[in-house]
């Protein structure tokens, strides 16, 4: 995977969301959003 930045810059070396919250910022956020109210 490409490297992966949270809100602050900082990189993110893993790739499991549940690791990071700040993981993939608004984006990754419209996508749980739904999955979550599904």
């Amino acid at each position: 995977m490409c490297p992966l930045y949270d809100k602050d810059g900082n990189k993110i070396k893993s790739s499991d969301p549940r690791d990071t919250p700040n993981f993939g910022g608004p984006f990754l956020a419209l996508l749980l959003v739904p999955a979550l109210l599904l």
